[in-house]
């Protein structure tokens, strides 16, 4: 179970480990909790008249073609149910959410939601209208790109003679604390998909931006991995991990 604070995240954080997932045949959940609709257009391209008022409904229609992109048929709006979203999935998985530090309200509280979930999901007291509780396995936090990612594509970029977009970010990483990555997925034959995912969110992606001129075939060659940081976990398992599936069985959902 992904999930995420606005339709395009599950785009931009483990989209291509999520596809990786659906097409070995796990089933892949998507909790997306708010409708977006008081983003801003930040493609230049979709800039028009009558965008804006109708941002809620075209991300809506957005996120579904990103989601068919990925594979994932299993998707929730928050905003449409109650507490008993994760009730539903019943599997012996994972929760994945957004990093705590990310210094925006609604992933703040799309990592507060999904930990607080985690904790609840196995109690029969806590919701017991949701139907049979079902506990998950490992709690994981994603973010947009970890620090050992970004610092590889960018001397990637640099090697190659190509302008990096990852300079003015690095500049602001604290390279003394150590990246807190705990799992490194291999995505390299997914990351096609990733990108024409992220390209459905046309309001909210600039086609022409600096993060497209990294080509796929640069980032299959120094850094073919998503990474993840396992928050807690109740099975055992030894990171680094190469997998979010590491100490679950094999017929086990992941989502």
């Amino acid at each position: 179970m992904f999930v995420h604070a606005h339709p395009d995240d599950e785009s931009s954080k483990g989209a291509a480990t999520m596809a990786k997932l659906a097409d070995a045949g796990h089933r892949v959940s998507v909790v997306t909790l708010t409708d977006g609709s008081a983003g801003e257009i930040l493609n230049p391209k979709m800039d028009r008249p009558g965008v804006v008022e109708r941002l809620q409904q075209i991300r809506r229609e957005e996120l579904t073609r990103a989601l068919e992109i990925l594979g994932v048929t299993d998707h929730v709006w928050f905003g449409y149910r109650d507490s008993g979203f994760v009730a539903d999935f019943d599997g012996d998985g994972s929760v994945l959410a957004d990093e705590a530090f990310y210094p925006h309200p609604d992933h703040i509280r799309c990592h507060d939601v999904a930990a607080a979930a985690f904790d609840a999901a196995g109690d029969p007291q806590r919701y017991p209208a949701a139907g049979a509780p079902w506990t998950p396995s490992k709690l994981y936090y994603t973010g947009v790109m970890s620090r050992t990612r970004m610092l590889a594509l960018h001397q990637g970029c640099v090697e190659r003679g190509l302008d990096s977009p990852f300079a003015r970010w690095l500049e602001r990483l604290d390279f003394d604390e150590p990246d807190p990555s705990t799992t490194h997925v291999r995505v390299a034959d997914w990351l096609g998909r990733r990108r024409r995912a992220l390209l459905a969110h046309a309001t909210q992606i600039d086609p022409d931006g600096p993060w497209f001129k990294v080509p796929d075939e640069l980032i299959a060659e120094v850094y073919p991995y998503e990474d993840f940081t396992l928050a807690r976990s109740r099975v055992a398992t030894s990171p680094p991990e190469a997998s979010l599936l590491d100490g679950l069985a094999e017929t086990d959902a992941v989502a």
